[in-house]
């Protein structure tokens, strides 16, 4: 992963983060939905910066391309929010 990538994807991750905290301010997001959707833009945040975590995890639930495996976690990050 190039350097400009990394920090463009830590960048959109924490302004997830600031906006969601603003919303929940505003009273514009419920606090019970809040956690997921902070968790959201801590994990974006962490696997831009910590790109060998998402290879390693990769690797480990057998993926062939990183890229996969992200589509996959948000696959079930929309699941998840839809069936609750």
């Amino acid at each position: 992963m190039t350097t400009q990538l990394k920090i463009l994807s830590a960048f959109i991750g924490v302004s997830l983060f600031i906006y969601i905290i603003e919303l929940v301010r505003r009273k514009k997001l419920r606090e019970e939905y809040a956690w997921v959707w902070l968790l959201t833009g801590m994990m974006i945040v962490v696997l831009a910066v910590w790109y060998d975590l998402l290879l390693y995890l990769s690797g480990l639930l057998g993926g062939i391309f990183p890229s996969a495996l992200l589509f996959f976690f948000g696959l079930l990050f929309l699941l998840f929010i839809t069936l609750h």
